[in-house]
């Protein structure tokens, strides 16, 4: 909300606002009449650690390139610990999908690498 300011307009801030307010309040009452309907089974799918592997990794990278060079020097114990900590939970996340993917396990991977072997998908990735 805050950058929009600055990516949007001025004459046509009122209808941005007015249109992310509504998306968001619809999606408040859609989710609040949903929630009850989802099974335990549905729920038992999510792959919650593949999940937090992913957010830890996307979370540590971003951290480490906004602060390298910025706040800290690139040689950094914090930039080069943030950095290390981020390749190693991607290659934890890589296996662990790779695993979910070729067993039959309960949980679906949040990121099946059989979408990579597909020459589109993997284009449009690289």
């Amino acid at each position: 909300m805050v950058t929009a300011t600055g990516l949007v307009p001025p004459a046509k801030y009122g209808k941005y606002m007015t249109t992310v307010s509504t998306l968001f309040i619809l999606a408040s009452v859609l989710w609040s009449r949903l929630r009850g309907k989802f099974e335990r089974s549905t729920l038992a799918r999510v792959d919650v650690f593949g999940m937090f592997l992913l957010l830890a990794s996307s979370v540590l990278l971003v951290f480490a390139l906004e602060e390298g060079g910025a706040r800290c020097s690139w040689n950094s114990a914090a930039v080069i610990s943030s950095l290390v900590l981020a390749l190693v939970l991607g290659i934890v996340f890589v296996v662990w999908e790779t695993f979910l993917d070729k067993t039959t396990y309960v949980q679906e991977p949040v990121f099946p690498p059989s979408i990579v072997k597909n020459r589109l998908p993997a284009a449009m990735l690289a």
